[in-house]
């Protein structure tokens, strides 16, 4: 039942924040909601998640995929170490 209940609340968050993920992605250690977020604020899609023990708590890796807004430039990557949720 938890599971279900949080597979209903990444959902929602992923709804209203526009950003898609994969399963793999949502899996990733409970990155899901971190990585949705840094998506958020970079304006960027999520190639890849990693979750990692760094010193002593647990942190995501969020890889993501930035469009230039004006087209002129190819997309970037970007990565970023948030907190895990």
């Amino acid at each position: 039942m938890m599971r279900k209940s949080f597979a209903i609340a990444l959902a929602a968050l992923v709804l209203a924040l526009g950003v898609a993920l994969t399963p793999h992605e949502a899996a990733a250690g409970g990155c899901g909601a971190a990585a949705a977020q840094a998506a958020a604020q970079y304006g960027g899609q999520v190639i890849g998640t990693k979750a990692v023990n760094q010193g002593g708590r647990q942190v995501c890796v969020v890889t993501l995929l930035i469009k230039d807004p004006t087209g002129s430039r190819p997309a970037s990557r970007k990565t970023v170490t948030v907190a895990a949720n």
